[in-house]
């Protein structure tokens, strides 16, 4: 699995975890459906800004978000 893939992975088990859909998200994180979906799916990385907000929605550090992965 691609690094990036392992990213999207993490922050969709986050969301899962949390029971939230995408729309709950983007509600609380003014994200996108669209851009949150991409993240998720690997086909695209968040930008700083997307790392941080989605960090500190999902209560969890950058560093456990994109550990052991080459950005």
């Amino acid at each position: 699995m691609s690094d990036i893939k392992i990213l999207g992975t993490r922050l969709k088990e986050l969301r899962i975890g949390k029971e939230m859909y995408l729309e709950d998200v983007q509600k609380e994180t003014d994200i996108t459906k669209s851009l949150l979906s991409r993240y998720e799916r690997g086909i695209i990385v968040p930008g700083l800004v997307a790392l941080i907000t989605l960090s500190r929605y999902y209560g969890v550090s950058i560093d456990k978000l994109i550990e052991s992965i080459k950005l």
